[in-house]
């Protein structure tokens, strides 16, 4: 008979993924009403993540603020913000980004 005791880090990963499926089920819609934000060309809050494309062309930032930045690497220049669907609290803060190789 398996026991899960004999296994710890199997028994993390069936405890994480119940407990990610628990709280994803019992989430709320996201507010259809507009959410008020200015648009700066820096970030507000913390950068959590930065990616950089295989050609070395630009560079993404994703941060708490509930937004992506893309940059130009080789003059610094700020040139979009991508904005996720997002809510009050913590709906919507960005803790990964990642590129295409592409």
């Amino acid at each position: 008979m398996s026991d899960f005791s004999s296994r710890p880090s199997l028994f993390v990963f069936f405890l994480s993924m119940l407990l990610g499926w628990t709280s994803a089920s019992f989430a709320a819609e996201p507010t259809q009403e507009p959410i008020l934000r200015i648009n700066t060309e820096m970030h507000t809050a913390a950068i959590t993540r930065i990616a950089v494309d295989a050609a070395g062309r630009y560079l993404v930032t994703a941060s708490k603020d509930k937004t992506a930045k893309v940059w130009d690497l080789a003059s610094g220049r700020f040139l979009n913000t991508l904005r996720p669907p997002q809510d009050s609290g913590h709906e919507g803060k960005l803790y990964a980004v990642a590129m295409s190789p592409d």
